[in-house]
């Protein structure tokens, strides 16, 4: 930025910046030699500094510039506490931005810093993709009788693994049991991970459906009177329903607690534990599971 306007004489006489010129006006501008930048109170429209959407557009890519690097970190941050959350791994990161179309991460952290990007959109995304089959040829069902389509293999029995319990929105691929059909997994589940039998895994999509997934949360609070009722509440407020809860003290005057909730998606997800995780005295919110004990798959009944 050159010197900064601080500001403008009028036919001789001192006026400010948000003065309305008139026809035949004298103006004279009082600049200050030293470089500053522009404040962003020129961007408040009740002020009456800036009138025009070019010369507003012009300010806004000029704080873009100048904060990306804050923008950058503070959309890490953001980042990697939704992931969390929603119980993403970090190596999904690069898949993220490139669903948004942003080519560099930073340039996609920076759009979250700024506001360009909210988590909020980030999980309505991942809700609606319909994850492409890269091992064998698609062949939706003609009339998906359940929340999960079996690519082609025709209309087969499908049940979630209670191992992961996958929702709508995650990556999922499905194992073949032997007598009791298609158990449904993340693909990231420690039980498809070390699977030995890998030509029992078949690709699988999300369908189309109004049923909700049972999914667990782990909730590290210190303790207090009515944290139990509050979290309650909060859930409730998001019309969601709460399976079980279960509440443990701790000796260090911390509460850890476990909720199981009914979910549509992980948009639904996200939203709920962002309400939760803004309950008084919440230290950590997240979806449970991350690092669970492994289970062995139902490979013989």
């Amino acid at each position: 930025m050159g010197p900064r306007c601080i500001g403008a004489k009028v036919n001789g006489r001192l006026v400010p910046l948000n003065y309305q010129l008139k026809n035949g006006d004298i103006v004279e501008i009082l600049a200050s030699k030293a470089p500053r930048a522009p404040s962003r109170d020129w961007l408040n429209p009740n002020l009456g500094f800036v009138n025009t959407t070019h010369a507003r557009t012009k300010i806004r890519q000029w704080f873009t510039r100048q904060e990306k690097t804050e923008n950058v970190e503070k959309g890490r941050e953001m980042l990697d506490k939704f992931m969390r959350h929603i119980g993403l791994k970090f190596t999904e990161r690069n898949r993220l931005a490139e669903l948004f179309s942003y080519e560099t991460l930073d340039e996609f952290y920076a759009a979250i810093g700024y506001g360009g990007v909210t988590t909020q959109q980030i999980a309505a995304r991942l809700s609606a993709e319909e994850p492409i089959s890269r091992v064998m040829e698609t062949a939706p069902l003609k009339k998906p009788t359940s929340a999960i389509k079996v690519m082609g293999a025709g209309d087969m029995l499908t049940s979630l693994a209670a191992c992961c319990n996958p929702v709508p929105g995650d990556e999922i691929i499905g194992f073949v049991t032997r007598t009791r059909g298609v158990s449904i997994h993340r693909k990231d589940c420690a039980n498809i991970i070390n699977e030995e039998e890998k030509e029992r895994l078949i690709e699988v999509q999300w369908g189309h459906t109004d049923k909700t997934f049972q999914i667990a949360v782990d909730v590290e609070a210190w303790d207090r009177v009515g944290l139990a009722r509050d979290i309650t509440a909060v859930v409730s407020a998001e019309k969601v329903n709460i399976t079980s809860m279960t509440v443990n003290n701790r000796a260090d005057q911390k509460t850890a607690i476990n909720i199981t909730l009914d979910i549509e998606d992980l948009s639904q997800l996200s939203r709920v534990l962002a309400k939760v995780e803004g309950v008084r005295g919440v230290i950590n919110v997240a979806r449970a599971g991350e690092g669970a004990v492994i289970k062995p798959l139902p490979s013989n009944n």
